[in-house]
């Protein structure tokens, strides 16, 4: 686990993501979708996803949403190697980043 919420809104989710796709081959950009009824359900994606998905090399509709659920039982999972958690204040401001083939050096 990496602390990267000092302070709120310090170093945000769009900083890390952009910093990992930097440095890796992003294979996949998962994200926790909207509830369809409730209190933040508002029937569209988060303005988060577009800069998220801008970070990584893709645009919102490249995300796979899953649902809250759905998302936890990945965060979970025994494939999860690392978490950031940064300064991110904004709603559905979670991704989780799969990367892809890192190939050999020559």
């Amino acid at each position: 686990m990496v602390y990267l919420n000092f302070s709120a809104g310090t170093v945000d989710v769009v900083t890390v993501a952009k910093a990992v796709a930097d440095m890796l081959p992003i294979e996949e950009g998962i994200v926790m979708a909207p509830p369809a009824d409730g209190p933040h359900a508002d029937g569209g994606s988060p303005p988060v996803f577009a800069d998220m998905a801008a970070a990584i090399g893709t645009d919102a509709d490249g995300l796979t949403k899953v649902d809250r659920f759905a998302f936890y039982d990945l965060v979970r999972s025994l494939d999860t190697v690392v978490v950031i958690a940064t300064g991110e204040q904004r709603l559905f401001g979670n991704v989780i980043i799969r990367v892809g083939v890192i190939p050999p050096p020559d």
